[in-house]
């Protein structure tokens, strides 16, 4: 089975069991140009991803488009993140990454909003690591290569 699809290169014949031509949601957007939409949506408001991503590629992808793909992705992503909760295991561990002593850091700034019910938000960060992950930095300071 040959997919085949207009470009602004011209005609391409792309085999079904290629993974250009797989596409979730029926988007009808490759597999590829959603990742850059994923990418850009996911940093920017959705308005700026369309004009980066257009201005880069020369594509005419719209805001309202990258929205639907990102919102696509965020719900299938949603959905994985629930089985993972429910199963309650994230990962495999091994019984010596289960007995590595762990740190958790914790940490909280106040940013003001433009509310004036509520002209201040505090903002709260966790950061998770092993003690394998610390790299001795100096005397009195270390650098943590991986953290969650």
């Amino acid at each position: 089975m040959i997919k085949k699809t207009v470009t602004r290169f011209g005609n391409l014949d792309i085999p079904k069991s290629h993974v250009l031509s797989i596409s979730i949601g029926n988007l009808q957007i490759s597999s590829f140009a959603q990742e850059i939409m994923c990418r850009f949506g996911q940093s920017v408001v959705f308005e700026e991803a369309s004009s980066l991503i257009n201005n880069l590629t020369g594509c005419n992808f719209n805001a309202k488009q990258v929205e639907r793909v990102c919102h696509l992705y965020g719900g299938l992503l949603d959905e994985k993140l629930a089985e993972v909760i429910e199963s309650g295991e994230s990962k495999v561990y091994s019984e010596a990454e289960k007995q590595e002593l762990h740190y958790a850091m914790i940490d909280g700034a106040m940013y003001p909003t433009k509310s004036k019910e509520e002209p201040w938000k505090e903002v709260k960060l966790g950061r998770l690591f092993k003690k394998s992950d610390l790299l001795p930095f100096s005397e009195n300071r270390n650098f943590i290569t991986k953290s969650t």
